[in-house]
């Protein structure tokens, strides 16, 4: 068996005798709680506001104004202006599923076709939804300039306003060099008429 030594060291404050005077300081009082004494000053901080115009994506519905008998088939175009390289681009249209009946979102001519090209990646909700997302994460090629984003696909089934729209509340636009970017939607219309 092992002998167990018969002197134990005393353990060692954390607190160092600075610090202990220093909480002695703000703590006067006698009832053991800590107690702030004086207010930290406040610090001047300004946000900047203004919009700096070279950093605006603007997003199109084309054409707008348009109107489609039933039966008709039609092809939309999202159209990307933007003169800022784009890295990922998030975004919902909806539809009125009860006048138009959405076929297919493929990807527009805007984004690169050759080396490492976005993943691009639609999911249609035959409820009215549709969610886009296309990205250029992982050395993948961004996309800027001016020309169709997306396509989409569309046939009339009843008389009434398509609600073709951009939803503006879930649109996400992320700059390659992950500054700041305003989105601007310039919304359509569409309508179907027997």
């Amino acid at each position: 068996m092992e002998e167990i030594p018969s002197f134990v060291p005393a353990p060692k404050s954390l607190i160092t005798d600075k610090d202990a005077a220093n909480v002695a300081a703000v703590n006067t009082s006698n009832a053991g709680n800590a107690v702030l004494t004086s207010m930290p000053k406040p610090t001047e901080a300004s946000l900047d506001l203004k919009l700096n115009s070279a950093r605006v994506a603007q997003l199109s519905l084309l054409p707008d104004g348009d109107v489609m008998k039933v039966g008709e088939k039609r092809r939309y175009a999202i159209q990307l202006n933007s003169e800022v390289p784009l890295s990922l681009a998030l975004l919902a249209i909806r539809f009125d599923p009860k006048v138009v009946k959405l076929h297919s979102v493929s990807a527009g001519s805007i984004l690169p076709t050759t080396g490492e090209v976005p993943l691009f990646t639609p999911v249609i909700d035959p409820s009215g939804t549709c969610l886009i997302s296309i990205s250029s994460l992982n050395g993948k090629a961004s996309f800027r300039g001016s020309g169709p984003l997306l396509f989409i696909d569309l046939e009339a089934i009843a008389a009434g306003d398509a609600g073709l729209s951009v939803v503006k509340e879930t649109l996400h636009l992320v700059a390659t060099d992950a500054r700041d970017l305003v989105p601007d939607i310039k919304q359509g219309t569409a309508t179907v008429k027997q």
